[in-house]
């Protein structure tokens, strides 16, 4: 299977972000051409620097190429995300698929019945933990979280896993803290124009 070969891996790297983005698989040999650490360094920060818009989500779901990839991946998905080339293609997988598709992903039964073994493996935890980081709604947030509960305790007495329930718990405060601030602010809003001048009669 290509995704479990480096160079496959970087090809279909490629050809996902050439049919989402429009951009020129020529211009991605570093995908393709190099297997270097560097270059998978690269694809990494590769994914904190896309963003995924409404074109990009129409192309998505309308690129044969994309779909292909993705029916051949989902019923395997766990599997691909503890490979140590596959888990950079579902990294980028879910980057750049829209919200639609990455539920449909989370939800799948490979996904669901298997987090916990992908999370405690030494090169899934790192797709498990990119994964957890790029989460965008309470919806998915509930469906991922879910799957990792099925078996805690494999995860706490594991080193990877370790680290994913880390991610998870860092990932909750930071919520946390963001929708205190959100509603501290409000509050703080609110009583400034109560006390506004030209609210003084």
């Amino acid at each position: 299977m290509m995704s479990r070969d480096q160079q496959g891996c970087r090809l279909l790297q490629a050809v996902l972000h050439s049919e989402v983005f429009g951009s020129d698989i020529a211009m991605l040999g570093d995908f393709v051409h190099h297997s270097n650490n560097s270059n998978e360094a690269k694809i990494r920060n590769n994914n904190d620097n896309a963003i995924v818009v409404d074109d990009h989500a129409v192309r998505f779901t309308s690129s044969l190429p994309v779909q292909r990839i993705l029916n051949a991946i989902e019923p395997v998905l766990h599997e691909v995300m503890s490979d140590a080339y596959g888990n950079f293609l579902v990294q980028k997988l879910f980057e750049v698929a829209p919200r639609a598709e990455r539920l449909r992903l989370f939800a799948s039964p490979s996904l669901q019945q298997n987090l916990c073994h992908v999370a405690a493996s030494p090169h899934g935890t790192f797709a498990v933990q990119r994964l957890i980081e790029t989460l965008r709604n309470e919806q998915e947030e509930y469906v991922v979280f879910a799957a990792l509960q099925h078996n805690l305790l494999q995860l706490l007495t594991n080193v990877n896993g370790g680290h994913v329930l880390y991610k998870m718990m860092s990932f909750i405060k930071q919520r946390y803290l963001t929708t205190s601030n959100q509603t501290n602010s409000s509050v703080h809003c609110g009583t400034s124009a109560t006390l506004s001048p030209s609210n003084v009669r």
